[in-house]
């Protein structure tokens, strides 16, 4: 009777434990799964995401694009110093001239570009009536708040800011090319009437922005993006051969 007794509580002992080596973990626990650690974008370990794309237009194998928020004036410039940006007085007085001169104008069209070309006298500027759109594949837009360019090439171009009110100013710039697609984001805290200028080109590697330019001509100082990001362009695969 005591052996029996043994040999059953040996018995429960084994079954226990034989139970124990297959037992399933619970179900909150089996959902659980392991959570990727992000890495801030100005972190030094950050590495280079996969999924970023920088959309750049189809087709376009050299150019820019870039957008400005906040209020100021943007002019640019070509190698050869064509213009597109707020006219100037020597840009747009012919234009309205030759407007002027047409015989078919009615008088109150007349009257208010007669009165146009005396503020534009006035002011030396003809900023407010007309934007020149001298360098060609440059497509320029503008209004109070924001404005936005893109190029189609790759020649250098030279943006300058003007104008600018006291505040912050947001640009992102954009360039690419057969090889590489590269984007810069800036914060540019800025005082009433300052400049800045930067040569943009489809193969620029430096990003340099000069800011608040002396009457020496140098910069008071320099300004990097806070963001740089870059890719490579995926290169369409060889067509295969036919049999």
């Amino acid at each position: 009777m005591n052996l029996k007794y043994k040999f059953s509580v040996f018995l429960f002992c084994a079954i226990l434990s034989l139970l124990g080596c297959r037992a399933q973990p619970r179900d909150d626990f089996k959902n659980k799964t392991p959570k990727t650690v992000s890495l801030k974008a100005d972190s030094t370990e950050a590495k280079a995401d996969s999924a970023r794309v920088i959309p750049v237009p189809a087709g376009v194998q050299f150019g820019f694009s870039l957008e400005i928020l906040g209020d100021a004036r943007l002019d640019f410039y070509d190698e050869t110093d064509r213009h597109t940006g707020p006219a100037t007085k020597e840009e747009y007085l012919p234009i309205l001239e030759n407007i002027l001169a047409q015989p078919e104008l009615h008088e109150q069209e007349k009257a208010s570009l007669e009165a146009q070309k005396q503020r534009i006298l006035l002011t030396g500027s003809a900023a407010e009536f007309y934007i020149n759109r001298g360098i060609p594949n440059l497509q320029f837009k503008s209004s109070a708040e924001k404005k936005s360019a893109s190029f189609k090439g790759g020649d250098e171009i030279l943006m300058k800011i003007s104008q600018t009110a006291a505040g912050r100013l947001s640009l992102t710039l954009r360039v690419w090319n057969h090889l590489q697609v590269k984007e810069a984001q800036y914060t540019i805290e800025t005082g009433e009437g300052q400049t800045g200028e930067i040569s943009i080109s489809s193969t620029m590697d430096d990003f340099t922005l000069d800011w608040g330019g002396n009457d020496d001509g140098k910069p008071e100082r320099t300004i990097q993006p806070f963001k740089l990001d870059s890719m490579a362009v995926a290169k369409n695969p060889p067509a295969k051969a036919g049999k």
